[in-house]
């Protein structure tokens, strides 16, 4: 289950999915939807991708949308029927990594930065993989947080944030790296990996997708920075950011499979 410490809310993930909107079209492509097809979109959050879906599939098919959130899965509910796809697109509060699924009752599944939040990955890929049909296609979109740099003198600092944020501040920061491996101890056929490079120039915006406040914050707290180190490292990237020359990246990974 995701941590109250990692656990992010509707707006985070709305302002996420905006950036990572080509990385989500990709995730639909290596799906294979066609209409008239059930799709399963394991951690659903508002219902930004359910709803896309729900246009693929047209009234003929279904989606079903799991969030361990209430809230989410209400805010998913009305987007659907904002959009005249409620009727054959469905969202319910489930345990995200042992969701509690029929064998094989889905055409695809997917699931985007989902895994990051769970203790046990594992467990929700069986799961996908478990209620989708033989040669369906799983797909899973997952951030490898240990891969986010930013451009900065403070290199000590920058780089004991980035362990910090990807060892202490999620369950599975590193999730992203270990998709291929994940997929194939799963048995998945036809294995691909993608890793798409995200640019961020936009400080604040950097700030937020990353909460770098909470990190910055958790790496005082646990000794990997002084409060000195932090201060400078905020200061030169205020610096930076004024100056217009900001530029962090990391990688979001795209695993698809299917199922023998």
């Amino acid at each position: 289950m995701p941590s109250k410490q990692s656990y992010v809310d509707r707006d985070y993930l709305q302002r996420a999915g905006q950036l990572l909107a080509p990385i989500k079209r990709r995730s639909h492509e290596l799906m294979s939807i066609q209409t008239g097809q059930r799709l399963l979109d394991l951690g659903c959050g508002p219902g930004i991708d359910t709803v896309i879906l729900g246009q693929q599939v047209g009234p003929t098919g279904s989606v079903v949308g799991i969030d361990m959130d209430p809230e989410m899965v209400e805010a998913a509910s009305t987007a659907a029927r904002l959009a005249d796809v409620g009727s054959w697109v469905s969202h319910r509060v489930d345990d995200a990594e042992r969701p509690n699924l029929g064998p094989g009752q889905f055409d695809a599944a997917r699931s985007e930065r989902l895994f990051m939040h769970l203790a046990q990955p594992e467990s929700a890929l069986r799961a996908m993989i478990d209620a989708t049909r033989s040669g369906g296609r799983v797909v899973v979109t997952d951030p490898d947080w240990g891969s986010l740099s930013i451009d900065c003198e403070e290199r000590e600092t920058e780089r004991a944030l980035a362990r910090c944020r990807a060892e202490q501040g999620l369950p599975n920061g590193y999730s992203g790296r270990r998709l291929r491996a994940m997929f194939l101890a799963a048995g998945l056929r036809d294995v691909t990996v993608e890793g798409h490079a995200v640019v961020m120039t936009d400080y604040g915006l950097t700030r937020f997708i990353t909460r770098m406040d909470a990190v910055e914050d958790l790496a005082v707290d646990t000794g990997r920075v002084s409060r000195e180190q932090l201060s400078r490292w905020r200061h030169t990237l205020h610096a930076i950011a004024e100056s217009g020359a900001f530029y962090g990246a990391t990688t979001v990974v795209v695993a698809a499979g299917r199922v023998p």
